[in-house]
């Protein structure tokens, strides 16, 4: 697709946002990775309660699906296909937890995820 097959204010078109919107966005997705990186490693560590002594060791409760804040980033981004999607949030679940215990701080785990978006972005333009 094109540029301008996207909206002018959808993630898609990043690079030619004006400064101010671009650190206006860049401010709202960082806090919701923040979210996303806290809540995933909470599962991670409850998983631990969650599966012990368990048979089966499902490695996740059913509400962790759901709770990951990454569908905002999609509305506020106006990415709309499924593949796209798909593809983002597996970036964003690989490197939260390649991360993890890396000693990086959660800002700077978002940031990196922010900055792998930018680039998956772009590929799939």
């Amino acid at each position: 697709m094109r540029d301008d097959d996207y909206p002018k204010n959808s993630f898609y078109n990043w690079q030619s946002f004006p400064e101010k919107t671009m650190k206006i966005r860049h401010k709202l997705a960082i806090q919701i990775l923040l979210d996303f990186i806290q809540l995933q490693d909470f599962f991670f560590e409850m998983n631990g309660f969650v599966n012990h002594k368990s048979g089966n060791k499902t490695n996740n409760i059913p509400i962790e699906e759901r709770l990951t804040g990454i569908n905002k980033l999609f509305t506020l981004g106006m990415i709309e296909n499924p593949d796209h999607k798909a593809k983002l949030e597996e970036l964003s679940y690989k490197i939260a937890f390649e991360t993890r215990g890396k000693g990086l701080t959660d800002k700077e785990r978002a940031e990196r995820i922010a900055e792998d978006w930018k680039e998956k972005i772009l590929e799939l333009r």
